[in-house]
């Protein structure tokens, strides 16, 4: 209680004096009162020890800002700075409104509107603006976190990407423990046409796959192997096109394939109800003759009740319906053989009896 209610005494103190314009300097050896700067705090063995113009810097820590005299750098002029901890900012010769918290922060930058937070953050980056750094990394190789001030663009692991307002440099988890709470990520554009919301892929060839809210057609634009003219899948209104192809999914379909599809087993339900063939073996079923079959034939090229090869190929076949029409003419065939099968038997035994 004693120490809080000292540094309360100390803050107002230094509070007091910088409203009179002077310098607050402890102890000897920091920054000097009467140097043409005002307006400054120097806390600290050799903080700010060369200030000579500087205006409202606060340096807090041993050589914060300091520019130890004899070393042949210039003096120090820079205003508007926060150092806090041991040589932050130290060498800082004219860079303005910088604010670096931490051991070695900052240590030889001589930029313009930085935040450096962490221990060593940017000791070894000089010359550097406009930019957040928090971590502990001396460059900028691997940051832990990495903003562009100036553009207000944001790196995580990394520095930030092309125009990106987020760049995360590795994977990245989003999760909520709570099963009673659900997680989500909402991807927001406000373009008007193109593809306006974009996920890209990129790989040492540069981008590689997109994904892309597909405005103009109002419709999800998935695009594998972007850069080499692959194949590209469309979702549109519930359909799903899966091509290279402008053409739309036909109506009434929910899914267009345009170079077929290989797999190893294939269901299809039949929920539209189509009757399968066995009412072919029901007793008041009309059977086409052979010879009406033969007539049919050689007027119209192919089987009745199949598709002719026109409206297969304007209209495609519903599997199940083909697949019922198909054993429709096969169960019809078995009962062929079986009423020829009849007629050679009775043949043979009316042959049998002549003898």
């Amino acid at each position: 209680m004693k120490i809080l209610k000292l540094n309360l005494m100390i803050l107002s103190l230094l509070v007091t004096v910088m409203s009179w314009g002077q310098n607050v300097s402890l102890p000897q050896g920091s920054a000097n009162p009467n140097d043409a700067g005002v307006n400054n705090v120097a806390l600290g063995g050799s903080s700010f020890n060369n200030l000579t113009g500087g205006i409202w810097n606060v340096g807090i820590g041993q050589n914060t800002g300091a520019n130890t005299a004899g070393s042949g750098f210039p003096n120090l002029t820079g205003s508007f700075n926060t150092f806090i901890g041991g040589n932050a900012g130290r060498d800082n010769v004219s860079g303005v409104r910088n604010m670096y918290l931490g051991l070695n922060a900052g240590r030889g930058n001589n930029g313009d509107d930085n935040i450096f937070i962490g221990t060593r953050c940017g000791e070894s980056i000089s010359n550097l603006n406009n930019t957040l750094l928090i971590g502990t990394a001396l460059d900028l190789s691997t940051p832990l976190i990495y903003g562009n001030l100036a553009t207000n663009q944001l790196g995580v692991g990394t520095s930030v990407v092309n125009d990106n307002i987020l760049s995360v440099g590795g994977s990245m988890s989003i999760s909520d423990e709570d099963p009673n709470k659900n997680t989500y990520l909402d991807i927001y554009g406000n373009g008007t046409a193109g593809w306006n919301t974009q996920i890209r892929f990129y790989g040492s060839g540069g981008l590689r796959h997109l994904i892309a809210d597909d405005l103009t057609n109002n419709r999800l634009l998935i695009r594998p192997g972007y850069n080499g003219g692959a194949t590209s899948m469309v979702h549109l209104d519930g359909d799903v096109l899966i091509g290279n192809s402008a053409t739309e999914t036909p109506p009434g379909y929910n899914l267009y394939v345009r170079e077929g599809i290989l797999a190893e087993k294939v269901k299809v339900a039949n929920s539209a109800g189509i009757d399968w063939a066995d009412y072919v073996f029901e007793a008041d079923y009309h059977r086409n003759t052979i010879t009406e079959v033969e007539t049919f034939v050689i007027e119209n090229k192919h089987l009745p009740n199949v598709p002719s090869a026109k409206e297969v190929s304007a209209n495609g076949i519903d599997m199940v319906e083909m697949d019922a029409t198909l054993l429709r003419q096969i169960e019809e065939l078995w009962l062929h053989v079986i009423d020829l099968k009849k007629e050679n038997e009775a043949l043979k035994a009316e042959v049998k009896g002549l003898k």
